[in-house]
Order: C-alpha cells, then structure tokens, then sequence
C-alpha cells in the first residue's frame, strides 16, 4: 500500500494512502500509543496550523486539509513502526532507497518518455505525466527527482559493492538526464552541493594515500569523461536547462526565478 500509494497510479495514490491509514491504525493500535513523543506533537501542530493557514487562503477543499493535517504525524508513526530495531543498517539503507525509488519512477518514467517523442530539444518545460496524461510543469515533475539527486553522497561515504555503486549511478545518470530536460537549477545545485559534501565526508574518513588514489582515479575518469561529453551550454542535452542557467543573472537570482513577483500577487 506504501509503494502504490509513492507510485500513485492514475492519480490514485490518495485511496492507498487512505486504506495504509486505516490499516495502520487498525493493526497498529499498541504501537502507535507507545510512539507518541514530543516530535509527533510537534508534527501534530504543524499540520493543523499549516492547515489553518491554507483553509484561509489556497483552500483546495476539505479533503486536501484532512491530508495536510493528519499525514505528516501519521507517516512519522509509520515510519517508526517499518523501521525496527532488528533491522541491520543495510536493510535499512536499502528499505529507505526502495522508497524513494519507487516515488521518483513515474517522474522518471514520464520524462523518458518525453525525451524519446520529442528528444532534448524542445522549448516547452511541460511533460505529459505517464499515468494520466495530463500535461505537469516542469518543477513539479522535478520536486520528485530530489532525493535521487543524493546519490553521489551515498557513492563517496559508502563502502558498497561494485554492483551496487553500479545501479546507483545508474539511477543517477537517468535523473540527471531527466533534470536537464525539465533545466531544474535547484536539482542542480543540490546535487552539486551533494557532491562536495560526499567529498569532504570520504576526504575525512580515509587516509591520505587512499584520497591520492581517489583524486587519480577521479581526475582520469572526468577527463574521459568530458573528452566524450564536453560541457556546452549549447549542446542538445543541455537545451532547456542551458537556456535557463544563461539566463539567471543578478536580476533572477535576487527574484528567485521570478517566484517573489508570485509571492505578492499571493
């Protein structure tokens, strides 16, 4: 129900949603008694005045302020119930990832399929949405490649196999594709700032000769790698997100994107 509800298939996701808080609060009735602490109150305020706030203003209706005000408290007790204390630090890890896998996949899946139809060169930033083929801006579609923009973090601080550095880099190498297609600049800069985190956590972990080897071997693999794929703002691939980071000057920048002009006319 967890992972129907992520996938959300044909904009569905709020029954499954509805039927894991039913069954959560059916069969989990000791637990959820036991883990109630001062964060879940914490939580509990902040939805109701989030709620408060948007039945005054942006009011979607009932259905959205039930939502809004239950479900930050509600997946928090979820969470402290699927992850128990039996579980190692890799089944962890890997429980964690699979959720957020699986809540990127119609994003991904969606823009993929933008890329084949109509490939990186194309002016408009909406993408047909997979389930229901509703056209989606490009921010939204990109708000669920987020914490796939993590992944070089999780490749410098782990000690990982070969095959499963593999398909994370994978999954990577696809969301950032998919990223320049939509030219989010916050996914960019949060990768980049994943980036050099996951750099300085590896730098501090190792001793020196191992962090010479690791700058060899990185310097060797950029190089190849930018002798095959230089970085041009006015290539295909970089389209949309080229035209973009061309265009944030001092004037965009100090209006976040034009979003302050919104923010008034709210």
């Amino acid at each position: 129900l967890l992972f129907l509800h992520l996938l959300n298939p044909f904009d569905m996701g709020h029954i499954f949603g509805y039927l894991l808080f039913v069954v959560f609060v059916i069969s989990k009735k000791s637990m959820i008694a036991e883990n109630i602490d001062q964060e879940f109150m914490i939580l509990v305020l902040f939805g109701f005045i989030y709620t408060l706030f948007n039945a005054l203003g942006d009011n979607k209706g009932f259905q959205y302020l039930i939502i809004q005000a239950v479900f930050p408290c509600f997946f928090y007790l979820l969470g402290r119930t699927l992850v128990f204390k039996e579980m190692t630090r890799k089944q962890i890890v890997f429980f964690l990832f699979s959720i957020v896998f699986i809540f990127s996949l119609t994003s991904i899946v969606s823009v993929v399929q933008d890329l084949l139809q109509g490939g990186f060169v194309q002016s408009s930033r909406l993408i047909r949405w997979y389930w229901t083929g509703k056209w989606v801006k490009a921010t939204g579609v990109a708000g669920y490649l987020t914490y796939n923009m993590v992944i070089p973090a999780i490749l410098f601080a782990s000690r990982r196999s070969y095959f499963q550095k593999a398909i994370l880099l994978g999954i990577y190498v696809i969301s950032m594709l998919c990223v320049f297609r939509l030219g989010s600049r916050a996914a960019l800069a949060i990768t980049g700032l994943t980036v050099v985190i996951g750099l300085v956590v590896y730098f501090t972990q190792n001793s020196i000769r191992t962090n010479l080897k690791f700058i060899v071997r990185l310097t060797i693999f950029l190089v190849i790698f930018l002798n095959f794929i230089p970085i041009n703002l006015e290539a295909d691939y970089f389209s949309t997100l080229g035209a973009r980071l061309q265009n944030s000057g001092t004037s965009s920048a100090s209006s976040a994107g034009g979003r302050t002009e919104l923010w008034q006319m709210a």
